[in-house]
């Protein structure tokens, strides 16, 4: 049986990503309709685990409709978790007013706390990556009033970009290497 198992998982790797993608949605798809069919109460880590596999996937609008539909009919509130997966897929795909509408919706709901180091990094990048650097400087204001260092991997793309459209950061605001 182990051997059966281990031979299964290897076949499973070799496929291509979009099967697995696809089987993932399909799983989750399938445990929140189970545990509808069992009156199981899902709550918001279960529609997190869903959106987190859409967003993956790149699945904006069945992500999206986590948000809007979803956590609304179980009277759920979303959570950092929830905010950070839909703001990195955004993020990630160039779509970054959208990402700022949900930060800034998130913010206003919940306080600036809401979002985590990780994802005002993850909008570092975005903004850095699209040359928006006056939102580059908000973002890292903001983190730094709230406590939260910036990720490396962050400031070296922000450094990187400043360098590249020679663009000079305001002073303390970007760590030198």
């Amino acid at each position: 049986k182990h051997n059966l198992s281990t031979g299964l998982m290897a076949l499973e790797t070799m496929d291509s990503p979009r099967a697995v993608e696809k089987r993932n949605i399909e799983k989750a798809e399938a445990l929140i309709r189970e545990m509808d069919a069992k009156q199981i109460p899902v709550d918001g880590g279960t529609l997190n685990n869903l959106l987190r596999v859409y967003s993956l996937a790149f699945r904006l609008n069945r992500a999206q409709d986590v948000l809007d539909r979803q956590f609304p009919e179980r009277k759920l509130e979303p959570d950092s978790h929830t905010y950070a997966a839909l703001i990195e897929m955004y993020t990630r795909v160039s779509r970054l007013d959208t990402a700022v509408k949900i930060a800034k919706e998130a913010r206003r709901e919940h306080g600036d706390g809401i979002l985590n180091c990780a994802t005002y990094g993850c909008l570092v990048d975005g903004f850095a990556r699209a040359h928006r650097f006056d939102e580059c400087w908000e973002t890292l204001r903001t983190m730094r009033r709230l406590s939260y260092k910036p990720y490396e991997k962050h400031m070296r793309l922000l450094r990187i970009r400043c360098v590249q459209r020679r663009i000079n950061p305001p002073d303390g605001l970007v760590s030198r290497d």
